[in-house]
């Protein structure tokens, strides 16, 4: 069983766990390594979601005791006292668990150990075949595929180490990650090397089958290892032999939306709208949400123009373009741009407009990695008002008393019609067809791609009242050649500078 840990930190314990250092005779090495790999893994998922917060990994005592046996609090004690591991307070007896971090990890590498003790293994094993079983059986229609994912180690190890390679002599090759200050947006570049730890971690999962299932208990969301996978490593996936297609909802959160505009609506809509704005002591009061009747309140040519746009698949084109952007640039711009609308839409009232502006401004991969960049006077939250109106005054109406709730309501929408109606539905009508669930998209393979694509555009224009639109993509490995192809190509010039305004909220309110 493999597992990933920072070169410093092994080449630090290595140092420690010498013949004259060794703490006791029976201490084994590979107990250190396991605590400290969980608690890293909890630092590269928080670092893949893009998280300025310090991670503290929360280790349940009952199963440390289950891995490692009665005595393992003294391993624990040991990476304490080394500095190697730091604890946080607030513990409470069986109410929380201590928190667990390791300190200065920024631009460390990361290195593959394997764990040779047995009885360790054993358990380990024991226990993800344990708690993947038990989540099986109560969520089978989304789990039962996994088991025949294969994934290609080789070829992706292979293509990981030609993308760090790329991405590292090359500052136009990195990828940008926004970082919000008092007064300014700080463009920072990804570290390739974090980046590659990462994949290798998601890689390793693959192989050691650890699909780790969850769902949330906020958003009612299904997160597996392909929810936390790179998409990119997703080519590298097959069911059975085959090659997989992914079908993706365009548009999604501004999609849904539309679901209060619909005079048909579900009775379950009303449902989860009201499990969420009627608790936590909060009412509804300011925004008397009749479903039947909201369409009387928008003007009919904006209310067709967002639902035409929506359609289409070009809401975010849309407003690229009213930024003042080229339609050409959209595709490089794209990931960034559509963070942007989610934080501006989702986040709170009083929050200035996130703002994305052409720039002239090209920097010399020689100028250094951190940028800071004013935000602008004009944003989507200044367009979507001017352009819709109505329709923007009921998405403020809606974030008035909690700004997360908007957002929320959206994600358990997109999680009841995707996870409780359009996969039971698909696995009603035909049993064959392999299903694996990513948000608002389903992983499937070519041969049941249109039966798959038809009811999740049947179910959707039922419940919306508006036909969506999709993205179709082939997962193969001639699409990672494709990736590496562009990277290359855009390690050979210069990055543009883009303006973003400040808008804290922006990750993962409404993704």
């Amino acid at each position: 069983m493999k597992i990933f840990i920072p070169i410093l930190l092994a080449d630090q314990l290595e140092k420690e766990l010498s013949n004259k250092n060794r703490p006791l005779p029976y201490f084994k090495k590979d107990k250190l390594y396991y605590i400290i790999s969980v608690v890293y893994s909890g630092y590269l998922i928080n670092y893949f979601n893009e998280s300025d917060s310090v991670v503290h990994k929360y280790l349940s005592s009952q199963l440390l005791q289950k891995i490692l046996g009665k005595k393992y609090n003294f391993y624990i004690n040991f990476l304490i006292e080394k500095n190697i591991l730091r604890r946080t307070s607030g513990f409470k007896t069986g109410i929380n668990s201590f928190g667990y971090s390791l300190p200065n990890l920024e631009h460390y590498g990361h290195t593959g150990y394997t764990i040779t003790d047995m009885v360790i293994k054993r358990k380990l094993q024991s226990h993800f075949r344990s708690k993947n079983n038990l989540f099986i059986k109560k969520n089978e229609h989304l789990t039962k595929d996994f088991k025949y994912l294969m994934f290609n180690q080789e070829m992706a190890l292979k293509f990981c180490r030609r993308v760090s390679q790329i991405k590292s002599k090359s500052n136009s090759a990195k990828d940008l990650r926004l970082k919000y200050k008092e007064k300014v947006v700080e463009v920072l570049y990804k570290d390739p090397t974090q980046q590659d730890a990462y994949s290798k971690f998601i890689i390793s999962n693959f192989v050691e089958k650890q699909y780790r299932f969850k769902i949330c208990t906020s958003n009612n969301r299904f997160n597996s290892i392909l929810t936390l996978c790179p998409s990119v490593l997703r080519n590298f996936l097959s069911y059975k032999g085959q090659e997989l297609v992914s079908i993706d909802l365009k548009n999604s959160q501004p999609y849904l939306l539309l679901i209060l505009f619909n005079p048909k609506v579900n009775e379950k809509m009303k449902k989860i709208f009201y499990s969420i704005y009627n608790s936590n002591n909060q009412t509804t009061n300011h925004y008397p949400f009749t479903l039947s009747k909201t369409t009387h309140n928008i003007d009919l040519q904006e209310f067709i123009k967002y639902k035409t746009l929506l359609s289409n698949g070009n809401f975010y084109p849309f407003f690229f373009e009213k930024l003042g952007f080229e339609s050409k640039d959209y595709s490089s711009l794209k990931k960034h741009f559509k963070k942007c609308v989610f934080g501006t839409l989702y986040s709170r009232n009083s929050g200035r407009s996130q703002f994305i502006a052409p720039s002239e401004k090209l920097l010399s991969p020689d100028d250094g990695i951190n940028l800071e960049i004013p935000y602008g006077k004009v944003g989507v939250k200044t367009i979507m008002s001017r352009e819709f109106p109505r329709i923007y005054r009921v998405i403020r109406d809606l974030k008035r008393e909690r700004y997360q709730n908007l957002a929320l309501f959206l994600q358990r929408v997109e999680s009841y019609l995707f996870l409780e109606v359009i996969i039971p539905l698909i696995r009603e009508q035909n049993k064959a067809v392999p299903l694996f669930p990513v948000h608002d998209s389903i992983i499937t393979t070519p041969e049941h791609l249109e039966f798959v694509l038809n009811t999740m555009s049947d179910v959707l224009e039922e419940y919306v009242g508006v036909t969506p639109s999709f993205s179709i993509e082939q997962l193969n490995i001639d699409k990672a050649e494709e990736y590496l192809g562009s990277l290359i190509e855009r390690g050979r010039v210069l990055p543009k500078v883009i303006s973003i305004g400040k808008q804290k909220e922006c990750y993962g309110k409404a993704a």
